[in-house]
């Protein structure tokens, strides 16, 4: 007899049950996965129906019986002393399953428990981990999607921190949650009036109402995509949330007279027919945006990756090209993942996923390369710290001396941040036995965030002008991001020896003046341009006058006075690493 039973229950998900099956094909323990077909025609089990070395049963039921009814036929074919009830759309990372059933096996009050779900850019899902509803906190809910940040009540947890231990709730995701055979069956599995949606609400307060607990493990995460069901017009799938979230309310004993229960009866039922007239002949479409290739062998460690940190900077935007041709396989950190363009290799996640200890030690991290600027270091201490000490730390640091005093200016104690925090990158590496390199540059242009360049061309494009600075004497290398990027995957790739901290400073090819950047800049807009020439004063009044008219405080005034000044850098030690050859000056 098999410890645990994995039962799968499918509806026309097209290649993620493939993908989840090829998930568990990398587990390790005795398991049996039974695969129940609610009647799919997208050919998503034809897989399963030729030969496989892992012995897969598959019941196929000639139509759609609804999750609940195919979820207690899968059980009822499988013997484990657990049941884990998994959703097709999830990836398993190593170990995971077995974290769930060593919790339930040394846990003798707990009949039910359910891991971390995140979506595919490594974000807790809502609903991972929830209260049980009330008619209040569904209305809450609703209207939290359609004023996010409200502070309305609803169920879900999600919006509370993470905690760091197991801990008892009302209710888990019924993508991913494992229980007790013999609990299964005293509460006689999932009620199979439930077509979908709200069932494993119900079965989770039916076990506690048996007696045992419920408990949410945040050191098991799964990947889960959510929805991934093809072929269902939009207002069905409505209908039966609908019809399960009454039918729910009902067997809590919710007072139905209730205000509450009244308005969310009536909101309801406005919203089953505004789904029918709106998406009446609106079916939901084969899901298109598959997990990124490259996540599943990166999340589950088999292959070494550069972690990146701060893709969406100047430098980050040739680099992960560079890294992606270079055969690299990047895990890319940053808030707004789905921004990111879709690059072989290069699987872009949220930051919330290395805040899991047990997810960010099953990563195979080659070496760390970080463009974001440095004083944000110290939010990702943690992970940093998880990397083994041999690996290869690249950290950019905004060399902007011109910024860096104490100031009441925002942008200014951010630059003097900077310095705190590359002392704090030195000795954390020092006391860590980090193999790190500082890269110091200033005005790095090329990329579509600089504000330098990026800022002078789009001002001379709107005024239709070429400013003529003759008062600034000092002299400047801006450096192009792509020589950068060049230069640390040379880096990368280099079989150097880097002990503690080596701090470089790397510049462009071409010493300009302030001036001269700025009319180089201005011309690069391939406009017919107006030259005028701005004096001191004047320069001064417009700094002041465009802090005044944009609320900008980015431009301080004492800038006009550090254009005499010389900003100029040696790129000696960066060659001593690896071959640095940047360009001249062309914006």
């Amino acid at each position: 007899m098999a410890d645990i039973s994995i039962v799968i229950v499918n509806y026309n998900s097209g290649k993620f049950l493939e993908q989840c099956l090829g998930s568990l094909q990398r587990r390790s323990g005795k398991y049996e996965i039974t695969v129940v077909d609610n009647g799919s025609t997208d050919l998503s089990v034809e897989f399963l129906k030729q030969p496989r070395a892992d012995k897969v049963l598959l019941h196929q039921n000639q139509e759609n019986l609804g999750f609940s009814r195919a979820a207690n036929q899968g059980a009822s074919l499988t013997d484990g002393k657990y049941v884990l009830f998994l959703n097709p759309d999830c990836l398993v990372l190593p170990g995971t399953i077995q974290i769930l059933a060593q919790f339930l096996e040394t846990n003798s009050e707990c009949g039910l428990c359910g891991g971390l779900v995140l979506d595919f850019f490594g974000r807790e899902q809502a609903g991972c981990r929830r209260h049980d509803p009330t008619p209040g906190s569904i209305i809450g809910k609703g209207l939290t999607r359609l004023f996010p940040g409200l502070p309305l009540p609803t169920f879900d947890l999600t919006f509370q921190p993470l905690p760091q231990n197991p801990v008892p709730v009302d209710a888990v995701s019924g993508s991913f949650m494992m229980v007790r055979r013999d609990v299964h069956k005293s509460v006689k599995g999932f009620d199979e009036a439930f077509f979908l949606h709200f069932e494993d609400l119900d079965y989770c307060r039916r076990v506690r109402e048996s007696g045992f607990k419920v408990f949410f493990l945040p050191d098991a995460p799964v990947f889960h995509y959510q929805g991934a069901s093809a072929g269902t017009q939009e207002h069905t799938i409505y209908k039966h949330k609908r019809a399960g979230m009454l039918r729910y309310l009902r067997r809590s004993k919710c007072a139905r007279s209730s205000p509450a229960f009244v308005l969310l009866y009536v909101l309801s039922a406005v919203g089953l027919v505004t789904a029918r007239i709106i998406g009446n002949f609106r079916t939901r479409k084969p899901v298109s945006k598959m997990p990124h290739p490259a996540l599943g062998g990166i999340a589950l460690g088999e292959r070494p990756v550069m972690l990146v940190l701060g893709p969406r900077s100047d430098i980050g935007q040739f680099l992960l090209p560079r890294l992606s041709a270079a055969g690299w396989a990047a895990l890319v950190i940053t808030h707004r993942p789905e921004d990111l363009p879709t690059l072989p290799g290069v699987a872009p996640l949220h930051p919330e996923y290395l805040a899991n200890s047990f997810a960010r030690n099953h990563l195979n991290v080659n070496g760390i390369i970080s463009t974001l600027p440095i004083s944000l270091l110290p939010k990702f201490k943690h992970a940093l710290q998880a990397i083994p000490a041999q690996r290869l730390r690249v950290f950019f640091d905004s060399n902007n001396i011109l910024m860096r005093q104490p100031s009441r200016n925002r942008k200014e104690r951010f630059a003097a941040a900077a310095g705190t925090s590359e002392t704090w990158a030195e000795n954390v590496s020092q006391q860590a036995g980090w193999h790190s390199v500082i890269a110091q540059s200033m005005l790095v242009y090329g990329g579509t965030r600089n504000e330098n360049i990026n800022r002078i061309k789009h001002l001379s494009a709107i005024s239709q002008t070429v400013p003529r600075i003759n008062f600034p004497t000092g002299l400047c290398q801006p450096v192009h991001a792509d020589d950068l990027a060049e230069w640390c995957l040379r880096l990368t790739g280099a079989d150097i020896s880097v002990t503690g901290t080596t701090t470089v400073t790397t510049a462009g090819a071409e010493k300009i003046s302030f001036a001269v950047m700025v009319k180089r800049s201005a011309l690069a807009t391939g406009e017919k341009l107006l030259v005028i020439s701005l004096g001191k004063t004047v320069l001064q009044a417009a700094v002041w006058l465009a802090q005044l008219l944009t609320l900008r405080r980015d431009l301080p005034p004492i800038l006009i006075r550090r254009l005499q000044d010389d900003f100029c850098f040696a790129n000696g030690d960066a060659r001593k690493l690896v071959k640095f050859s940047p360009r001249k000056f062309h914006p």
